[in-house]
């Protein structure tokens, strides 16, 4: 059965419950740029299904390079899968084997600033 492009795109918002409180999941990666757009001078990132994101008009009067900008938007493109890879790896150090957890094995101020990451990156601080 053929699909319709609607059906192959992410929900324009979800949410889900998570400790009786109802939050906004991001719209899912991975995300991807092909850099600036000259005639405009601003960088567009967009979602698998080529549905526009984000859009980053830098103001580059402020003394930002092009080379600034475009790693600010590398960085934005690969912020979906970074926050992926964070949670598996908070869910992984946390999971016991027959040494022990990887998480007893870590500064307490290293999980802090993994989870204090998480938390940013959902809208949480």
């Amino acid at each position: 059965m053929p699909t319709s492009p609607q059906s192959d795109r992410a929900p324009a918002v979800s949410t889900t419950e998570k400790g009786g409180a109802w939050r906004v999941e991001p719209t899912r990666g991975p995300w991807r740029t092909q850099g600036w757009v000259p005639t405009w001078a601003y960088i567009p990132i967009h979602d698998a299904a080529h549905n526009l994101v984000a859009t980053l008009y830098p103001d580059l009067s402020h003394g930002y390079t092009r080379e600034q900008v475009e790693a600010n938007a590398h960085l934005i493109v690969a912020a979906p899968e970074m926050l992926v890879m964070l949670k598996r790896i908070e869910v992984e150090i946390g999971e016991g084997s027959a040494e022990g957890r990887a998480i007893d094995l870590l500064p307490d101020r290293t999980v802090k600033q993994l989870r204090a990451a998480i938390t940013k990156a959902e809208g949480q601080s």
